[in-house]
This record gives C-alpha cells, structure tokens and sequence, in this order.
C-alpha cells in the first residue's frame, strides 16, 4: 500500500514536476499535490492546505527558491523545505541552508530525494513532538502551581541538606515572603521560626531521609514572621527519584492552635466535672459526639454492677435487658440525631439474675456555633417505684422493618426513564425546525414539559428510594391542619378528575377547630398525592373518594376508587419495589413501580400501617394509620386562612441577588422574576455574592446556588449571616437527597427549592416572605 503525503511542489517545468512524482512514486508514496510557480500562487496555497513537505526548483522565471523558502519561514512553517536544481553552486548550496532549507538536490541526483525527503519527515516529526511535550509540560507545571497554591495548607519540599526548593503561596507568607520563589535556597535558620524549632525541623527532615519513612502527625509550635507563635500540625513524606533514590522531604501543614488551646481548656474542665460527678448521688455518664461512652461515675457502676471499663463505649448496653437494648438505641439515635434531649426508662440485668429500673437522661453538649460535642447523662435507680407499677405497664418491642429488595427490575427503569426522555430529545429537536407552526410548536412544547415532568418524577423516585435503602430517611414532625392537606389534594386533583369524567370528593373525621395534629407534613402529603394519582390514573370514569377518620389513637385514611381493582394475589405485591398489578397494566398505564413501596416505606417510618382491599373490575380502596397526636390550637383556626388566594405576582420593590455560576440557570431565573418588576443582580460565585451584599445593604432576596466555584452555597451564606444581615435566602440546588434541606437551612438559608425548577413553584416560595 502506498503510503499518502501531501506535497507543494514549486517548479515551472513540467516534465522536471513528472520526474519529480515518478521519483516519489517509486519510493513507494501517494503524493497529493500542487504544483505553483510564483508568489502569489504559493501564498494561496500554503492558506488552503497543510502541506507535509515543499519541493522547490532554485531557478524559475517569475520566481526563486530562495524566496519560496523565504515566505515559508516568515510563514513560521515546521515543514522540510528541500531545493531541487540544475546548476546550483557550492556557494548557493551553502547559501540555501543558512536561510534554512533543510536539504538541496541537484536534478541529476533525483535519486537521492526519497532518503533525504523521509530524513527530513522523521526530524521534523521529532521536533513536533517535542514541541508537544514542553507545551504538555509547561500545562502541567501551572496546573501543579494552580493546585498548590489552592489548597489551604502550608507546602514546602526540601532537599537532603533541608534547603528549601519550593513552597506554595500559604507557606511563603507565613515565613513573612509575597513570592514562594524567594524560599528557594534558604534554609530553617533563615526564616521566622526560633532556633530550637529550626533544630527540631531539621531533625525531622533527617531522620525522613535516611529512613526513607513518612512522619505523620508532628505536633509542634512555629513562630511567624508577625512574632506571633502558634501551634501546627506537620506531615512530611521523603522525595524521591525515577530511579527511587532519596533525594528531599515533602511537608504539609496546618494551624491547629484554636484546637490545641480548647484541649487544654478541655481537660481542666473535664477535672473540675469529675470532681464533681464522683460525689454526686446519681449515675453519671458522659459519651463522645457518636454516642459512644467515655466516662461513668462510681454510682453508675454500683446501679449497673458493671465495672468502669466494662461500661466503656458500647460495653454498657450488655448490662441493659436484652428486651430494651433495641428500642433504647433506637431512642437514642432518634434523638441524638435531632439533637434534642434524651429521656427513656429502661432495666438492668444484674449477674444474679435481678432487675434495676432506671430513667437516663442525656443533654448534648454543644459548642458555640451550635455542633454537638458529645452528651452528659444521668441514671437514677427507680425499681422500686416501677415495682408498684409493674401490673399497669405492658412491655412492647417496636421493630421496624426495611424492604432490602434489590433493584431487579432494571428493564422496567429503562424503560419509564428512556420513554420520556425519548419525547424530550425528539420534540426539542422537531421544536427548532423554522417551517413549523405555532399550533405544533406549542403542542411540542406541552409534550416536552409533560415528559419532563414525568422523567423528574421517576428520577425523585428512584432518588427517594435509594435514601429508603441507606436509611437515611429522618421523620421531621410539626404542627399541621390535616383537614386542609386533604382541601389541598382536592384542590390539586379535581380538575384532572374531571378531564377524566370522574367524580372526586373527599370527607374528614374531625372539625376544623380539631383538626392540628403534630406529624410529618411531607410524608403524609406524598402518600396522600400517590394515592390519589394511582386512582386518577387507574380510573376511566366513576367516582373517587378519599378522606380520613379518627380509630382509636390513630387516624384511619382512605382512598377508594371504581376503577379497573386489582387481583387478590397481588395485594401485597404491590408494596414491593418496581412491582406493578400486571405486565398488561404496565404497557397501557406505564410508572416506575416504586409509588406505593415509597407510601408504605413513609407510613411504617411516621409509625402506621398500609394495605388494600380490592376487587378486579370492582374498583380499589387503599387505607393507612398514622398516630394521632392531637395538638389545641391557641386561638380559633379558620380554613380560609390555610387556603387563602395568594397575592399578585408584582414585587417592583424588591432587589434580588441571583447566585448562580451557570450561565442558562441564570437566564432561566432572570426570565421567571422579568415580569415580576423586581431589580436583578448576578453574582457568579459565592465570593462575588458576599461582596455584593456588603456593597448593598438593600438587597431584599438571594437565590442562593449551592454548588460552585472557589466559594459554594453554603459558605456563602455563613458569611453573608456573619456580616449581620437578614436578607432572606432562598437555596437553589440540584441535591435532593434527604437532610440536604436540613443543611441548608443549618447554614442559614431560610427556605430551599430543588432543581430542575418551576416558575409556579419558585414564586410561591418567595411568596412566604414577600407579601405587597
């Protein structure tokens, strides 16, 4: 196979060109080719083509090769150049290769133009590539000096005699220097440290080399530049080269005087409460942030007959009744992770066989910015009080059990995944073409937004239950009207129920003024709204009914349709994860499968039960329990003001910050609030919103993006709280995973919506704060 070049030969002589091309052919290449013989038409073709190598004849009546090689130059070309003539000199030849031709050929002589043609390929690739090589280098040395000098911690490297070879920007200005290059070459002794701290360095940096071992975790004082000595915490691993010879030290280190100062202040505390917790009548206990024990005082031990280190970190549950241990863990971590008080009562089992019963208590240490640092607790010995009320207290074990299917219906996903997101790609595609009309654009458009719709649902479904799975899923109970949930599902739903020829209507259990319960709003609402969905969607026309009544300490829900029913044999299938009534109703109705495993992961999590009784063709009625915790309202509650119709969307007063590193998320925002009359500013990192905030003291909202560049959301936030202010903050992010909302908001936003995001969703949020 011959092998391709592409070749700009300059000669004015035809059968000189085909001598030239016969030559080339015979050494076994394809030469694609132009053939020019003057300036002008030489400049035209190095514009249209990338050309391998240029021949050139020396003498040509309206051109030279002198001057070919020339513009080849001027052109800053890295291709050979090589000279073919017929009288050329010794003197010329010389000549030509100091203007930098790179080889001449005399015509008789064309023999020698393959050897010389592939030696000037082979050296000119060489040079391309190292070309290549230094660019590559020359990147990645910024990207290394990019990565140093942002991470925040001090970087030095040394070599076997502890002279500094470099630093990044953090360490060059704790030694007192604006540029790391001027470290190069200095030893300890010459930067602010003292002589002691300089000896012990160097001591380090020795024994690192020799042994050719890593020293982590040097906890040792520095002073800096500013006279000021603090505390530090040192790494250093040994250099070495490609041939794995020692040849320095690398160090990383990081101030950890605040740490340090409170660990003394620490222990001096933790002497004073010792003291103190010795002496006291009472069981004492203290625990680490995790809950695991570190400290029992001398009376704990007497009440639980367990010695001192067998009532360390978790030993001391093996003195706890075995029918205890579950639920007083459970109680433990349901508070510990709510950060709240813990109170519970429960038995010990002594060697002997006999039972204390006792009440612990637990209070979270806290430090000043509100994290928990462990927990104080107290046991006092109340068995025989609970002697006496032995006969009127029953024992119950709560267990709760997690669905741990695994996801073996992956088609299924596929499937109600890639069905919407084939709509979205087709029809924005179809959307852009110009001939279309607006009647098909605008029906394209309602099937993109319905099937994003769709594909948003499954994916926060999917999402959802993968939370479920890592038990990750909190309860986070409030006082609610829980007639006016079920209003708003009939708000929500009747409009769709009637596009459907079907009958929706709902009924309550309790009176408006009776009707504030504590509970978990969101989960409630979920089932709720599933529910309901799946009778819409499983009924052609009829009735349906959904609604709630007070049993016992519960409240008993219900939503009851006459649609198509479902099978006996199926009606606990159908709480498993991706299990749908039939493969038929799967195809015709479509869904992921995982509605009513979510519904039911929720109610056992708000402690109640879920089931179905139903009948094919007869229709469906699906029930669930949850506690009923009754709350008395401290003035009269009417339901119009639950649902009250919301204001205008005009807020020409309001100046808002929109906090987004995305260009297009920021166009979308900028179009939602246009309308809205309000003053826009954009800030493209959490650094640029901080100091917009400082420079307008104005500004009345932030749209708060959380992931971005050099400073996220939540940092953000935190300084904008510490500058004092109180502008409202409203975080915008595309996690949506459980307790992303509680970290917001433990940052200092004030509410949070989701990605991707609606324009009726966004405004009644702004709404809560905003009223004109």
């Amino acid at each position: 196979m011959r092998i391709p070049i592409r070749i700009l030969i300059i000669e004015d002589n035809d059968n000189d060109k085909e001598l030239l091309l016969l030559e080339l052919r015979r050494g076994g290449y394809d030469p694609e080719y132009i053939c020019v013989e003057t300036e002008q038409a030489m400049n035209a073709a190095l514009d249209q083509n990338q050309w391998d190598i240029i021949i050139s004849d020396y003498s040509m009546p309206k051109f030279s090769g002198l001057l070919a090689l020339k513009i080849a130059k001027e052109r800053e070309l890295d291709i050979p150049f090589i000279l073919v003539s017929g009288t050329i000199g010794e003197e010329i030849a010389v000549r030509a290769m100091k203007e930098g031709a790179s080889d001449y050929l005399m015509k008789g002589s064309i023999k020698r133009l393959i050897p010389a043609m592939e030696r000037e390929l082979k050296e000119a690739e060489g040079r391309r590539q190292r070309t290549r090589a230094e660019e590559a280098l020359h990147k990645n040395e910024a990207m290394l000096s990019l990565i140093l000098n942002s991470i925040p911690q001090s970087i030095f490297w040394k070599d076997r005699n502890s002279n500094y070879l470099g630093c990044n920007k953090i360490f060059a200005k704790v030694a007192g220097f604006d540029d790391p290059g001027l470290i190069v070459g200095k030893s300890d002794f010459d930067l602010p440290w003292s002589r002691q701290e300089s000896e012990a360095y160097r001591k380090d940096d020795r024994e690192v080399i020799e042994t050719q071992q890593p020293k982590i975790h040097i906890i040792e004082t520095q002073h800096q530049h500013s006279g000021k000595q603090i505390w530090v915490d040192t790494t250093k691993i040994p250099l070495k080269d490609i041939h794995n010879t020692g040849y320095g030290v690398l160090g990383i280190y990081e101030d950890i005087t605040e740490q340090k100062t409170a660990q003394e202040a620490l222990k001096e505390s933790e002497l004073r409460f010792r003291v103190l917790a010795e002496s006291a009548p009472v069981g004492i206990l203290t625990t680490d942030d995790q809950g695991s024990t570190n400290y029992v005082n001398q009376r704990w031990c007497e009440i639980s007959k367990l010695s001192f280190d067998e009532a360390l970190g978790n030993g001391w549950l093996k003195a706890v009744h075995p029918d205890d241990r579950e639920p007083l863990t459970f109680n433990w971590y349901q508070n510990k992770n709510s950060g709240t008080l813990s109170n519970a009562e429960y038995r010990f089992i002594h060697p002997d066989g006999t039972i204390a019963w006792v009440i612990g208590r637990a209070v979270p240490q806290t430090d000043d910015k509100g994290n928990i640092m462990g927990y104080i607790g107290t046991i006092t010995d109340i068995t025989e009080r609970k002697k006496m009320e032995v006969d009127l207290i029953a024992s119950k074990e709560k267990a709760e059990e997690s669905d741990r299917l695994k996801t073996a219906f992956l088609h299924n996903i596929s499937h109600e995944i890639r069905t919407p997101l084939n709509s979205i790609v087709g029809f924005s595609r179809l959307i852009t073409e110009p001939d279309l009309s607006l009647e098909d654009r605008e029906n394209y458009a309602d099937i993109i937004n319905k099937s994003s719709d769709q594909l948003t649902s499954i994916i926060a479904d999917i999402i959802h239950i993968a939370t479920i799975e890592a038990g990750q899923v909190k309860i986070h109970e409030k006082e609610i009207n829980v007639n006016a949930v079920c209003q708003l599902m009939f708000n929500q739903f009747s409009a769709i129920a009637q596009k459907q020829n079907v009958t929706l209507k709902f009924s309550t259990g309790l009176a408006d003024d009776e009707s504030r319960i504590s509970t978990d709003e969101s989960k409630l609402s979920q089932v709720l709204n599933n529910l309901i969905s799946n009778a819409i969607k499983f009924t052609k026309e009829g009735t349906i009914s959904f609604g709630y009544q007070v049993n016992g300490n519960n409240l008993q829900f219900f939503v009851e349709d006459t649609g198509i029913g479902i099978a006996p044999e199926m009606h606990q299938e159908i709480f498993k994860r991706f299990r749908q009534v039939e493969s038929t109703a799967t195809r015709q109705f479509g869904g992921s499968g995982l509605g009513l495993s979510i519904s039911k992961a929720n109610i056992e999590l708000l402690g109640g039960q879920i089931w179905v009784e139903s009948e094919i063709e007869k229709g469906s009625k699906f029930s669930f329990t949850i506690p009923h915790k009754p709350i008395l309202p401290t003035k009269p509650i009417q339901m119009e003001d639950m649902l009250s119709e919301q204001p205008p969307n005009n807020y020409s007063r309001l100046k808002i910050l929109i906090t987004e590193d995305e260009k297009d998320n920021y166009t979308y925002l900028s179009l939602i609030l246009r309308n809205t009359g309000s003053e826009i500013l954009h800030a493209k990192n959490g650094i640029e919103a901080v100091k917009i905030c400082k420079e307008n003291e104005d500004i009345d909202l932030i749209l708060m993006d959380i992931k971005m560049p050099q400073m996220n959301g939540y940092e953000a936030t935190k300084a904008i709280r510490a500058l004092g202010s109180q502008v409202v903050i409203i975080a915008q992010t595309a996690y949506a995973l459980e307790g992303d909302r509680e970290k917001a908001m433990e940052a200092g936003c004030n509410d949070y919506i989701t990605k991707p995001m609606r324009k009726e969703k966004l405004i009644e949020i702004i709404r809560r704060y905003f009223d004109f």
